[in-house]
């Protein structure tokens, strides 16, 4: 499997030197150039660079502003900056490094020295690459549920109790619902359990483009499913759910996955200002799930407390 090979941006003013460069390094990456302060910038937006090489003069913007204004800009955190000049002389080193270059090379170039530190620093580059993909990928397995693609139940709790803390803080209101498939064991009895995780993955799509960017929607475990509606009074939260039920009722047919007749019964729970207890509002809203079902299932109830 071939790999990406990572690229290198030299700025220099001087032609030559950019060639001198672009030869040395043509080995440890693809190389792009700027002649200025200002093509570097923007070279960084354009070509997400993995290094950089950089003259402290340039025409334009004085180099160390040049390494100042890459440090801010989110797009090149991390990026290793080697300052590449003929300035021999201890305060301009130490003032690179300070302004955040990690290297600091002479002119003229001494080509297994330049080689050796750029191959360094991208090897450095691509290995903390790889920890924060790997780090990503861990939180992602801590926080969503993997059939889904929610929140599992310890994302959906944090969240929730985060939510009702700042509605203690500022104020409003919010209604928890709880939210499962009916009959859902005789799905999982007639279809085995692929059925019944076709039929789980379905009904989350469903609910997933009804919510708002701002509601939480979590599996709490197995077919138990919860959303917390922020700023949302109880006729609200009663609407939202009729428009859930019919979604997933009319819920269109899917290439990739068996299409398994199902409806669903949703309970509701207000939770007023002040009130911390997340746990307590679900399991309210799971009595009046429980209630639904009672009831016949196919329809929302909402909590008399």
């Amino acid at each position: 499997m071939a790999t990406t090979r990572q690229k290198i941006l030299v700025v220099d003013d001087l032609v030559e030197n950019i060639r001198i460069l672009s030869r040395i390094l043509e080995s440890e990456g693809d190389i792009v150039f700027a002649r200025n302060g200002k093509e570097a910038i923007e070279q960084v937006a354009a070509a997400n660079p993995d290094l950089i090489l950089l003259d402290i003069g340039l025409p334009d913007i004085d180099g160390f502003d040049v390494i100042a204004r890459l440090k801010a800009d989110p797009r090149c955190d991390g990026v290793p900056i080697i300052v590449a000049t003929g300035r021999d002389d201890e305060f301009t080193e130490e003032r690179a490094l300070t302004a955040g270059a990690v290297d600091y090379v002479l002119k003229p170039f001494r080509p297994t020295v330049i080689r050796a530190r750029a191959r360094t620093h991208l090897n450095i580059r691509a290995q903390t690459r790889q920890f924060i993909a790997i780090k990503e990928k861990l939180e992602q397995l801590a926080t969503i549920d993997p059939l889904t693609n929610i929140m599992n139940r310890r994302a959906f709790i944090e969240r929730g109790e985060a939510e009702l803390a700042r509605m203690d803080r500022h104020g409003g209101c919010a209604t928890i619902l709880a939210l499962n498939i009916d009959r859902f064991k005789s799905i999982n009895d007639l279809h085995g359990h692929a059925g019944g995780d076709a039929a789980l993955a379905d009904f989350a799509d469903c609910v997933k483009r009804q919510i708002r960017e701002h509601d939480l929607f979590g599996r709490i475990g197995g077919d138990e499913f919860a959303i917390l509606l922020p700023q949302t009074e109880t006729p609200g939260a009663e609407s939202f759910a009729a428009r859930v039920m019919a979604a997933v009722a009319n819920r269109p047919l899917k290439a990739d996955r068996p299409h398994i007749e199902f409806t669903i019964s949703i309970g509701l729970a207000a939770i007023h200002p002040k009130e911390r207890d997340l746990i307590g509002a679900l399991k309210r809203a799971s009595d009046a799930l429980h209630n639904a079902k009672a009831q016949g299932r196919n329809r929302h109830t909402a909590s008399s407390d």
